[in-house]
């Protein structure tokens, strides 16, 4: 690896830590909502990238240069929510065995906030409550595949910018 590889590397961290603290300070100091603080936070990688690319002479026409798709990426990418619920459904039935996780605690907070505002038998509103809990449990999957995919795709474009930098950096130097 190459003394100046080494030296554009070093200043990407440098302009990505920067990024992330000034944008850390914002929220802290109340300049940045929350939202925002995320969303821009977790694409502060990205135009790191994009701004150590212009710095080093590199090329950086738009996103499409980072990412490709494929009928086997779509199905991957649909896939991997689904490996939480799994996970989650294990974690569940050990702390259920355990004594350390009770559904129904979720289930009666639903309870309560629908037999406030429902003019219903209790059993009918109970029943309601329990659908609600496994309803809302599958609905989960929708924005971890849409809201989600929005913000780690900053993060995701500019980690793969930094490779294709150093990569191209690196194939330079031993070239020449």
């Amino acid at each position: 690896m190459s003394v100046e590889l080494i030296k554009e590397i070093i200043l990407f961290i440098a302009i990505s830590y920067l990024f992330a603290f000034f944008l850390d300070a914002m929220l802290l100091y109340g300049l940045l909502p929350a939202f925002l603080w995320g969303f821009v936070r977790i694409w502060s990688v990205m135009l790191s990238a994009i701004l150590c690319l212009k710095m080093f002479g590199g090329k950086f026409s738009g996103i499409r240069d980072f990412i490709r798709f494929s009928r086997n990426l779509l199905k991957i990418y649909l896939f991997s929510p689904l490996i939480i619920y799994v996970v989650l459904g294990i974690y569940i039935a050990i702390a259920t065995l355990l004594g350390f996780f009770d559904f129904s605690s979720y289930v009666n907070l639903i309870f309560r906030g629908l037999a406030e505002t429902m003019n219903a038998p209790e059993e009918e509103i109970a029943r309601l409550s329990w659908a609600l809990s496994y309803i809302q449990i599958a609905l989960a999957y929708v924005p971890s595949i849409t809201l989600n995919a929005i913000f780690a795709l900053g993060e995701e474009i500019g980690w793969r910018a930094t490779c294709t930098v150093c990569s191209a950096r690196n194939r330079r130097g031993k070239q020449a």
